[in-house]
Parts: structure tokens; C-alpha cells; sequence
């Protein structure tokens, strides 16, 4: 299921454009500047909130989520 358009917050990043994240499912959803939306399972809140204050969003995403959460491309 691809996420809504409406819950989706901007982000400053070269590699990440936008994050949206559903508590009661814990999933976060990742848009990247070329377009591709990944889903991330069983993500804490508190690692979501961790993604929002990086200094460096993706490589917060590269060492921190995508080695410890399984994911799914939602859209290429």
C-alpha cells in the first residue's frame, strides 16, 4: 500500500527529498530525490525522530535503518 501524499514532511537532504512515518504500523516510508519511495517495517518512533534531527539523512538511513529494518520498494 503506498502512503498518502498529504503526510509526507519535506526534508533537507542531497539524497532524501521527504519521510512519512505511521505509528500505529510502524512504517516509515522514504522518498528520494530521483523519485523512488521505499517502506521501512517495524521502525520505532524513536528511530524515526532520530532520522528528522540527522545532520546527514541518508547516511543516518544507511547506517542506522536499512541494515536493521526490512524494506520494499513502493515505487521505482
Amino acid at each position: 500500500m503506498a502512503p498518502s501524499a498529504a503526510s509526507w514532511v519535506a526534508v533537507r537532504s542531497s539524497n532524501l527529498r521527504a519521510v512519512r512515518y505511521e505509528p500505529d504500523q510502524r512504517r516509515l516510508f522514504v522518498e528520494f530525490v530521483s523519485g523512488q519511495v521505499y517502506g521501512y517495517l517495524d521502525v520505532p518512533s524513536t528511530v524515526y525522530d532520530a532520522l528528522l534531527r540527522a545532520g546527514s539523512k541518508g547516511s543516518y538511513l544507511a547506517r542506522w535503518i536499512k541494515p536493521r529494518y526490512h524494506y520494499w520498494r513502493v515505487r521505482a
